[in-house]
């Protein structure tokens, strides 16, 4: 009975040294797999274009024998910038190893922004309505686009100014066109009394003077009785790109002519814009009436 029972001891010690000795092997085979679990990537691109349609098995080169199966990431490429798609590898031991894959993605294609007119002039105290000026702002992923206008405090004053526009789709683009605004100075008339009163003393200075029996005295004193003075109009004036002005010289010189070389003027005075055949502007004219 007593030997019975060392055999039995016996067994049972051989089987608990066989199922260690077993568990050791099993476990020392399980994490050698694991180490040999690999996936090797192909090179990627640096950057890849977003919207651009991607399969995640098309970036593995090779994987190591012991693999079983491979869980596949979903490749989003709808955002700009760095992201990580993690594969993860499977073995018959129930290893599991995760591989990440980097990928850049960016937005190559600019919003576009389009206005009726890049240069403007008006009259002081004109008003202009700067949005309706926008022909197109939008982006071919993300549509209509806000429009962003920078305008100086004082742009409706005499003078050129720079006027911003500016779009930005979602991805960061940014896209910005300029307007020049040119602002001519107001005519001022003076009223028909003043006029009259501003020639009066100088007739009555010339009707009080002595007449005199020569020819030049007589013609200056018809000359001078109200009613046969006339003031002549100035010849109209063309300031043109290609005669060497440009979009700030042109009005400059065009304001000019008519408020300082023909200031004492009192008709109609104005610098208007011109325009070629293909709709783009090639000067100004001064124009009296």
């Amino acid at each position: 009975m007593k030997q019975k029972k060392q055999i039995l001891i016996s067994i049972l010690c051989i089987v608990i040294i066989l199922s260690v000795v077993g568990l050791m092997y099993y476990l020392n085979i399980k994490n050698s797999s694991y180490k040999d679990l690999n996936i090797t990537f192909k090179n990627p691109q640096e950057v890849y274009e977003v919207e651009t349609q991607l399969d995640a098995i098309s970036f593995i080169k090779s994987t190591s024998k012991n693999i079983t199966d491979i869980q596949y990431p979903k490749i989003d490429t709808s955002q700009i910038g760095e992201h990580a798609y993690l594969f993860i590898a499977f073995d018959k031991f129930g290893n599991q190893k995760e591989f990440p894959l980097i990928l850049t993605f960016v937005d190559p294609i600019l919003p576009e922004l389009e206005l009726s007119k890049y240069e403007i002039s008006i009259v002081e105290d004109e008003s202009i309505e700067l949005e309706k000026l926008v022909v197109k702002a939008e982006d071919p992923l993300d549509g209509k686009l806000e429009v962003n206008i920078k305008k100086p405090k004082d742009y409706l004053k005499v003078g050129t100014h720079k006027i911003k526009y500016s779009i930005k789709d979602k991805n960061g683009n940014l896209v910005e066109k300029e307007l020049i605004l040119t602002v001519t100075k107001k005519e001022i008339k003076k009223p028909a009394q003043e006029e009259s009163k501003s020639s009066q003393p100088s007739n009555e200075i010339n009707q009080n003077q002595p007449e005199q029996n020569t020819p030049g005295n007589v013609d200056s004193i018809t000359n001078n009785i109200p009613g046969n003075t006339t003031m002549q109009t100035p010849g109209n004036k063309k300031f043109l790109f290609s005669d060497g002005y440009d979009m700030l010289t042109a009005p400059k010189a065009c304001a000019s002519y008519i408020f300082e070389e023909n200031g004492a003027y009192v008709g109609y005075k104005s610098c208007v814009n011109l325009y070629g055949d293909d709709g783009l502007p090639i000067g100004q004219e001064a124009i009296f009436r």
